[in-house]
């Protein structure tokens, strides 16, 4: 809150009450039939918000909290160590609204909001989820005048309409990490009507360790059944390079 520059309650002076009825997790996995309780602290944050959603624990994946004595809106994602976060925070935005979702549809969850802060709450075990299920976001779009050949690879590539929301279509492949070496991947994309556009894509890393890339593109550029003819571009020092073309069909 410091660092925002956000006027808050460092609960110093608060009156704190400790009670031993919290069931940690790995209690309840080890034993789960008659784990003993822990202390938890109890600070007298209920005191300064509500939840506009029905919630009965800081576990669940959507909260919504409103508070008459803060001002400012906050959207904030998080994974489980957010969750005692939650009272502190709520108590000090009039608007909040907590979300475990992943990934995260971060361009539509933000623009169609009012919040004044974003917040990414992540443990460090967790952060190559980044890698594995990147942000659904528009790929940044840039000009790219000439590509040279590179070393053929196999991408894999495939073209479908995002899971995650129908806002976005999802372009994604593999490579052969000789291929890449850490470069920037592209890709240069034809549509129907002729006309090229090449999209920045997100450096991605499969569950079994394989490297790959995926761009989302808004599903209002081109429809599903288009086909598209696909380049496959990486950058070097400046360069650009093709190493693979082809032809999909976008997919539902």
């Amino acid at each position: 809150m410091d660092t925002l520059g956000k006027a808050h309650e460092d609960y110093s002076a608060a009156a704190v009450t400790r009670k031993k009825d919290f069931h940690g997790d790995l209690s309840n996995m080890l034993y789960p039939a008659s784990g003993e309780t822990e202390y938890n602290f109890y600070y007298p944050t209920g005191e300064r918000f509500s939840y506009v959603t029905d919630t009965k624990s800081t576990e669940e994946p959507l909260i919504e909290t409103q508070s008459d004595s803060a001002v400012g809106s906050l959207y904030m994602y998080r994974d489980s160590f957010g969750n005692a976060l939650v009272p502190f925070f709520a108590s000090a935005f009039a608007e909040a609204r907590f979300t475990k979702s992943f990934p995260m549809i971060l361009e539509n969850d933000v623009t169609s909001g009012s919040a004044d802060i974003v917040i990414f709450e992540m443990a460090e075990r967790n952060i190559d989820w980044f890698l594995t299920m990147p942000p659904v976001v528009t790929a940044p779009e840039l000009i790219v005048y000439e590509a040279e050949q590179g070393s053929p690879c196999s991408t894999r590539l495939a073209a479908k309409m995002c899971e995650y929301s129908p806002a976005y279509i999802e372009i994604s492949g593999k490579l052969e990490y000789d291929s890449r070496e850490g470069s920037p991947v592209y890709l240069r994309i034809k549509g129907a009507d002729g006309t090229e556009r090449t999209f920045r894509c997100f450096n991605t890393l499969s569950g079994d360790g394989e490297d790959g890339f995926k761009a989302y593109i808004k599903s209002e550029e081109f429809a599903p059944g288009e086909a598209l003819d696909i380049s496959v571009l990486i950058e070097k020092n400046g360069d650009f390079y093709q190493i693979d073309q082809m032809r999909r069909e976008i997919t539902k």
